[in-house]
């Protein structure tokens, strides 16, 4: 049998102590590799679209495109060992392959619809490389993920499919997150998990209004309380 033991750093101690028994429990502890898995998950989407040109200024400048192929090709997976999860997930070849490219002035588009870009250094994008630690009454989360909030005007994560259009992108942040569940340290609770408490900060690497890699600086920070009744999914 392998076994690890990596004791925790003061700060989980002091985000354990915010949930009374949780503080008990703050060890991560893999009894045996043999317990380890892995999930992979992928997704490839191949999309054409076709279009009647059009102007889109008053100067008569058209748009140019009429007959489009595009692609996106998001890859992740997850290890999990014990409480530990370490999960990653990418978008590859993200571009159009084929067809008109536009003919509007600008460089700004998210999509680059203005270049065949599906093998370009821009085609690939980081959605997700984060570590979650789960013990009975608390879980801590740290690393790049996506972020998604209701559903979905305010952030959204790109990965839910809508009734109209299409999805692409995704709000995107470094996030520190702990989560408690303060009732399963009341003895004799007929619901231990119905109330979950979370605080989290958030680095913002791309969403609507701020993209880092253009200086754009944010930070957010997020609170909840969710209720659960039991058998409600």
């Amino acid at each position: 049998m392998n076994r690890a033991a990596v004791p925790c750093a003061a700060a989980l101690w002091a985000a354990a102590s915010l949930f009374p028994g949780a503080a008990a429990a703050v060890e991560l502890r893999i009894e045996s590799l043999e317990d380890a898995a892995v999930a992979l998950t992928g997704e490839y989407r191949l999309q054409g679209t076709f279009l009647s040109d059009f102007p889109v200024d008053a100067g008569g400048t058209s748009f140019g495109q009429s007959a489009v192929l595009d692609q996106r090709l998001r890859a992740g997976g997850e290890f999990r060992a014990g409480p530990m999860r370490l999960g990653a997930e990418f978008d590859f070849l993200s571009g159009q392959l084929a067809g008109d490219t536009w003919d509007v002035p600008v460089t700004l588009d998210e999509r680059r619809r203005d270049t065949l870009g599906a093998t370009s250094a821009q085609a690939f994008t980081p959605r997700r490389a984060a570590l979650t630690l789960s013990w009975p009454g608390i879980a801590l989360e740290a690393g790049l993920v996506t972020s998604h909030w209701g559903l979905g005007m305010v952030a959204n994560d790109g990965a839910r499919d809508p009734w109209f259009g299409r999805n692409d992108f995704g709000d995107r942040v470094v996030r520190l997150r702990v989560t408690g569940r303060p009732l399963r340290a009341r003895a004799g609770s007929s619901n231990p998990d119905a109330l979950s408490v979370t605080l989290a900060g958030d680095w913002v690497v791309g969403d609507d209004l701020a993209r880092a890699d253009r200086g754009q600086v944010a930070f957010q920070a997020v609170a909840s309380v969710a209720w659960t009744r039991p058998g409600l999914d």
